[in-house]
């Protein structure tokens, strides 16, 4: 299975305003599959009428209110190799995590503004499907993959081959 989440390290309560969609894309191989994720995260934190303890500052952060501080996480399946986010010298995150494979990158999202990351690795050929579990987010991350689009308010088993 495979699972997109989006971690708020920006201290205050910004997810409520904080959207995410993802676009799946495979390029079948005889040996792997080559895996695309191209990750947007859009910050819509209003510019006024929040309190700080939602839209910050945090203390101590060098943020400015209403911008946002996270981590792009994916979970992967255990076969999946080569896995990085494109641009992305050191990953936060890399390693083994159960039966799963896991990466993630720090991503800062000014308010108002979007910010998109692409992630890339390879899955063996016989792997064929891929169970994409869901976020559990407020606003439910929006997928796209093979001309099909979805929120993941459940998990959704998808082709890997066509």
């Amino acid at each position: 299975s495979m699972l997109l989440s989006i971690v708020n390290r920006s201290g205050v309560k910004l997810d409520w305003f904080v959207r995410s969609a993802a676009t799946l894309t495979v390029e079948p191989g005889e040996d792997r599959h080559r895996v695309t994720v191209e990750v947007t995260v859009r910050n819509e934190a209003p510019a006024d009428g929040e309190p700080a303890y939602v839209v910050g500052p945090y203390p101590g952060t060098d943020l400015e209110r209403g911008d946002y501080l996270g981590l792009v996480t994916l979970n992967l399946p255990r076969d999946a190799v080569d896995a990085a986010f494109d641009g992305i010298d050191r990953l936060a995150v890399a390693g083994a995590d159960g039966h799963n494979r896991t990466i993630a990158a720090w991503v800062e999202v000014p308010r108002g503004e979007a910010v998109t990351l692409v992630a890339r690795f390879e899955l063996p050929a016989g792997l064929d499907a891929v169970r994409i579990e869901p976020s559990a987010r407020a606003h439910p991350t929006e997928w796209t993959h093979d001309g099909r689009t979805w929120r993941d308010r459940a998990a959704r088993t998808v082709e890997l081959t066509g």
